[in-house]
């Protein structure tokens, strides 16, 4: 365990990173899809 755990600190951050910007993208998509729904809603 002891060995294991430096590897996984390590890899930790950007496996954060990499999620984190996965629901920001998500989220982005998602809010875009939204606006664009309403837009064609109005029109």
């Amino acid at each position: 365990m002891i060995s294991s755990s430096p590897a996984q600190i390590s890899s930790s951050p950007t496996i954060l990173r990499r999620e984190a910007l996965h629901l920001r993208s998500n989220l982005l998509f998602s809010s875009l899809n939204r606006r664009s729904n309403i837009g064609k809603r109005i029109q």
